[in-house]
């Protein structure tokens, strides 16, 4: 716990043991005492500065004893070097008093560290020769515990409080844990594939030329080896190791590059092949659940009926007439008659027999085949 957290508990058991508000008196001595309390602070600092460190320590210590308001400022090390002047003087002489009681001052107000102070004051009770210092450090044990466990009760309710909310935010969080998760991999397989992809289309750029690098440079190497032999020149020869090294090197690189395309693409189609099963799978598991309806057609009519009206018969069984256009070989075949069929002679060839009722569907226009029957037709239509 920071010194403001130790001055925040001292102040709430100054409230809780002076029971209320200070009276206007004691207000204004505790002003003076402040003050007197800076002077000795600023004189602990500037006898820090000079390297008199054992005499900064007492005098910050008095400074805390006058108004203990001080421990709200930057000690700058002050705190620690008091703590060492005492642990010295109890490494001398356990059984030492003043250091004894210091300590217990000093983990009582500066740590907040109650038990410790406890054990040292209570050391001091066993050890005092003198009554009267019994007495009093026994008052200062019982104010201690009446801190601790009002500190200690405080610190529950806060910690039970905090509890409780946190339990709320992990139950919040654990709602989309799940989703953060599944967005995490599937950002983390997309990052994955686009840089698959993006080394495969370098690569599929980068082998072709590096292919007529390596025809130049072998075309070059034959070149060097012909003037090689004709002039036997020591410069065709050093530059025809140059090449062959240069040629294995490109080898080994179109090889490397090879071998990186042929890893990306299998990657690549592996992950394809896997979303497309998933996909599938899906798709097949939906289907077999059956509780999809048909699709409807635009009238409102599944397939089955549809295909119905197209055949020439009423899905309900009724006589009302059938929309759309109806095969000539199925003509006459249960069709409804029509309430207003054309009037024909007898000599009208396109006239029913009379036992027979009229078709009203009329003939699908066809495109004309051309030559004199197509004109005959139309003439007798």
């Amino acid at each position: 716990m920071n010194i403001r957290s130790c001055l925040a508990c001292l102040f709430l058991a100054v409230w809780v043991l002076g029971g209320g508000e200070l009276p206007p008196a004691r207000a204004q001595s505790d002003d003076e005492s402040l003050q007197d309390a800076r002077l000795l602070f600023q004189s602990a600092l500037d006898l820090k500065k000079k390297g008199k460190v054992e005499e900064a320590a007492k005098a910050y210590e008095q400074a805390i004893r006058k108004n203990r308001a001080i421990l709200g400022d930057d000690d700058q090390g002050l705190v620690g070097d008091l703590k060492k002047f005492y642990d010295t003087g109890l490494a001398k002489n356990p059984h030492d008093l003043k250091c004894l009681e210091g300590m217990g001052f000093l983990h009582a107000v500066c740590f907040s560290d109650y038990a410790k102070a406890l054990e040292y004051y209570e050391k001091v009770i066993e050890l005092a020769p003198d009554d009267k210092i019994k007495e009093r450090t026994r008052f200062l044990v019982d104010r201690l515990r009446v801190l601790g466990e009002s500190t200690s009760k405080v610190q529950e309710e806060m910690a039970s409080t905090m509890r409780d909310e946190r339990l709320k935010e992990w139950a919040e969080m654990e709602k989309q844990d799940a989703l953060a998760q599944q967005t995490a991999q599937q950002q983390q397989e997309a990052s994955i594939m686009a840089n698959l992809t993006r080394t495969k289309e370098e690569l599929e750029t980068r082998i072709p030329q590096m292919e007529d690098e390596l025809k130049a440079l072998e075309e070059e190497l034959k070149k060097a080896n012909r003037l090689w032999y004709t002039l036997r020149d020591d410069r065709y020869d050093r530059k025809r190791d140059r090449l062959e090294k240069e040629i294995e090197r490109k080898k080994r690189e179109i090889e490397n590059a090879k071998e990186k395309l042929a890893d990306a693409t299998k990657k690549i189609d592996a992950y394809d092949a896997a979303q497309e099963a998933k996909n599938s799978g899906k798709e097949g598991s939906k289907s077999r659940t059956g509780t999809e309806p048909d699709p409807l057609d635009e009238n409102g009519y599944p397939p089955d009926e549809q295909a119905g009206e197209s055949q020439g018969t009423s899905s309900d069984g009724s006589d009302a007439p059938l929309s759309g256009p109806v095969p000539p070989s199925n003509r006459g075949s249960g069709v409804s008659p029509d309430p207003n069929p054309p009037t024909a002679g007898p000599d009208d060839p396109g006239a029913p027999p009379p036992d027979q009722p009229a078709d009203p569907t009329p003939d699908p226009v066809l495109p004309p085949l051309g030559g004199e029957s197509d004109a005959s037709a139309d003439g007798d239509d």
